[in-house]
């Protein structure tokens, strides 16, 4: 391989290998979501990568407040892209998009899958150790009314 190419490509694959991943506290996640709870949510079409359009009902919640890898202060706008990583302080983790998380006092659930309505999970805030935010590029879309 020609040696000029090599660092265009290497820049490349570090440039489109992942997502950046943002952190959040968990006070932060239960101060930024207090108010998304079933009741206040309301139906969006999202359309999905093949065109296709489905009516889910998400929270209300615009922007999301987090930090970056060098804990400086990033806003990201709330999108059927968005996926956020709660690990729990006993072992494992729940994924799940960041516009089907709901909370209750001490609940937090939401959707795992985009293409199958219904697959949910719910974890127990307490159980809360570390929260990982990032657009998860899987071209999922809004759809303006």
């Amino acid at each position: 391989m020609n040696r000029s190419v090599f660092p265009s490509l290497a820049l490349a694959a570090i440039c489109f290998s992942g997502c950046a991943t943002c952190t959040m506290s968990k006070e932060s996640f239960l101060a930024q979501t207090k108010g998304a709870t079933m009741d206040n949510g309301r139906f969006m079409d999202v359309k999905d990568p093949w065109g296709g359009v489905e009516r889910k009902w998400v929270n209300r919640i615009g922007q999301i407040h987090c930090e970056d890898s060098k804990n400086q202060a990033v806003v990201l706008l709330n999108a059927p892209s968005i996926e956020i990583r709660f690990s729990k302080t006993q072992g494992g983790s729940v994924v799940l998009y960041f516009d089907s998380v709901f909370r209750s006092d001490s609940l937090v659930f939401g959707s795992r899958s985009r293409l199958i309505d219904g697959v949910m999970d719910t974890l127990y805030a307490r159980d809360i150790a570390k929260i990982e935010i990032q657009d998860g590029r899987k071209k999922f879309s809004y759809v303006s009314p």
